[in-house]
């Protein structure tokens, strides 16, 4: 896919640039070679099923109806709120 392509582009000029070779040391040292932090490698593109991700996608996100959404902090009860997009607007007046 062209899009793997990309990424193995992309992927191979970071590692041959000192600054973010510096920037992922650095990031090793702080994180303690967490996974979660670890800089994204050839080798982890390799084990990626682009057609897999491709589907995931489409499962997780093909129906907005199915999202749940979650307000924190102070809101007013009475206020109605309209959804625009994924913001909240709400409705003056009513």
């Amino acid at each position: 896919m062209r899009g793997c392509r990309y990424l193995r582009e992309v992927t191979l000029a970071q590692l041959r640039n000192p600054m973010r070779r510096f920037a992922d040391r650095v990031r090793q040292l702080i994180f303690q070679d967490c996974y979660f932090y670890r800089p994204f490698s050839l080798r982890d593109l390799a084990r990626v099923d682009p057609h897999a991700a491709c589907a995931h996608f489409n499962r997780s996100f093909c129906n907005p109806a199915e999202f749940s959404i979650c307000f924190t902090g102070s809101l007013k009860v009475s206020t109605p709120l309209l959804f625009s997009g994924s913001k909240p607007v709400a409705l003056a007046g009513l």
